[in-house]
């Protein structure tokens, strides 16, 4: 009798790759067609088509599309869905599900610089939003960001971060972090000895000094910053992005 073959589980996607995939989704169901790399760069605000390219291609290395031949336009095909809502409308099925029953208020706890740090103001405002895009609401919260440092990974001034708290992060999370007493969104990384090998002289100088925790922009105007683990205070991590027009 012959064997099954095993279907591995997808490989779990990164907060920014989902918000890829959510547009991705959200454009074909309302065009019956799928975005241009275009205006996949201009909704996200990538400064070039490298951004776009590479993001396709993790998607589809991850088996979530297909993008179909590198020569034809508009030729991205869903294979799976960011979330089981959006899954149930790509196939058709009828929602009869209450809106006002999806949504939920996270706390609004200010701005957050993506730039040089600026102070976090807690206020008592809430961000009203759909559940589906908060993976563990009790612990999450909402920042308005200011400035242009991660505009190369599609976060743009005036943008809404959702934030689930903790206070740790893996290579290449996009962070929030109290920096000397106020707030900045960075990607987050954390050098030792053995993975200096790619940094400027000036960098590796600041990792044997012990400033070993990189918070790197997604600009390529800008340089990256450079503390010891002490002076970096992870508040949370970045799962999702709203934009409001």
């Amino acid at each position: 009798m012959p064997t099954k073959k095993k279907v591995s589980p997808r490989k779990s996607l990164t907060p920014k790759e989902k918000m890829v995939l959510e547009f991705l989704e959200q454009y074909i169901l309302e065009n019956d067609m799928s975005p241009s790399f275009r205006e996949i760069k201009e909704h996200f605000g990538f400064a070039s088509f490298n951004s776009v390219q590479r993001y396709v291609k993790q998607l589809e290395q991850k088996s979530y599309i297909r993008s179909g031949d590198s020569n034809q336009k508009r030729a991205i095909e869903l294979v799976a869905s960011a979330t089981d809502l959006q899954s149930k409308k790509i196939i058709g099925e009828k929602q009869d599900t209450n809106e006002s029953a999806d949504l939920i208020k996270l706390p609004l706890l200010g701005r957050v610089a993506a730039g040089s740090p600026i102070e976090r103001r807690e206020h008592n405002e809430f961000f009203e939003l759909n559940r589906s895009l908060v993976p563990r609401p009790q612990e999450s919260f909402v920042l308005r960001v200011e400035g242009e440092s991660m505009i190369e990974d599609g976060i743009l001034d005036g943008d809404f971060l959702i934030v689930q708290s903790q206070n740790s992060a893996n290579k290449g999370d996009t962070i929030v972090a109290m920096v000397e007493e106020e707030a900045t969104v960075k990607n987050f990384f954390k050098h030792s000895s053995d993975s200096i090998k790619r940094l400027s002289q000036e960098e590796k100088a600041y990792v044997k000094a012990g400033r070993n925790i990189e918070l790197r922009p997604a600009n390529s105007t800008m340089k990256s910053m450079f503390y010891s683990a002490k002076d970096v205070n992870i508040q949370g991590i970045l799962v999702g992005l709203v934009r409001k027009y």
